[in-house]
């Protein structure tokens, strides 16, 4: 296999145990331990759709994380069950390189099931929502890592959701929880607290900015957000601040 130093660069920019480099949405690299993460060879993984790589729950917040990272962009980890009979699970961190005619490079390591079931299309219980956000938040504070609650309204959801057929239904609902997981922590800090109000918890970096803007692109439905940073220095208020925050955003107008 001939690959330039080019390629090499974009897949080489985090350790993982398998690198895969993925081109208007097909994979057409593949490096490393194939068979260990995803249970099949080289052969049967070089041009294959990228979402088809992923559990059906998965895959439309693949499509997601694709179509919203921009030129020179990254995004990850991100943590997916992939597609097959045998339960896997992946934590993956992709890359799109600058002026790279839109290859996305994609580091991929085995990982372990995320803490607490998800539903079928990848949310949490708001109940498993607030549980999970304390714990991460009280990690935060000795971690370092700077997180926010991010909550999202999407203008007009109910009254189309409303005017489709139930299959229709169904795949939009798939497409906008895929969006928001995109966006959330690992990708499986996301919920539903209404019929068109989302919240996430999500890392704090220059990407809270242009939220807004990648969730309507990857939904096609304009959506605001308004994003609070979660302080992690006092734990024992840091339950019922999540709480307080999604009351307040539920019960406005």
């Amino acid at each position: 296999m001939s690959i330039d130093a080019r390629r090499l660069l974009g897949l080489a920019f985090a350790s993982a145990d398998l690198l895969l480099e993925v081109d208007d949405g097909r994979v057409t690299l593949v490096l490393g331990a194939t068979q260990k993460i995803l249970g099949q060879g080289e052969s049967a993984i070089m041009g294959r759709g990228w979402p088809d790589l992923f559990a059906p729950e998965d895959r439309a917040l693949m499509e997601a994380v694709l179509l919203t990272l921009d030129d020179g962009g990254r995004r990850g980890p991100v943590t997916v069950r992939l597609a097959g009979q045998t339960l896997r699970y992946v934590n993956l961190s992709l890359r799109a390189l600058p002026d790279n005619q839109g290859r996305v490079s994609v580091s991929m390591a085995a990982a372990p099931p995320p803490a607490a079931a998800l539903d079928d299309l990848g949310l949490r219980t708001r109940e498993n929502f607030e549980d999970i956000a304390k714990s991460l938040f009280e990690a935060a504070r000795a971690t370092g890592l700077e997180l926010e609650l991010a909550m999202v309204d999407f203008a007009g959801l109910d009254s189309l959701m409303s005017s489709l057929a139930e299959t229709d239904a169904r795949a939009l609902e798939s497409r906008m929880a895929g969006a928001v997981r995109a966006e959330s922590h690992a990708g499986g800090m996301a919920t539903k607290i209404s019929a068109d109000r989302y919240a996430l918890v999500m890392t704090r970096d220059e990407r809270s900015e242009g939220l807004a803007d990648r969730l309507t692109r990857a939904t096609n439905i304009a959506a605001k957000a308004h994003v609070v940073p979660m302080d992690g220095a006092v734990t024992a208020r840091s339950l019922r601040a999540v709480r307080y925050a999604l009351d307040d955003f539920c019960a406005r107008a």
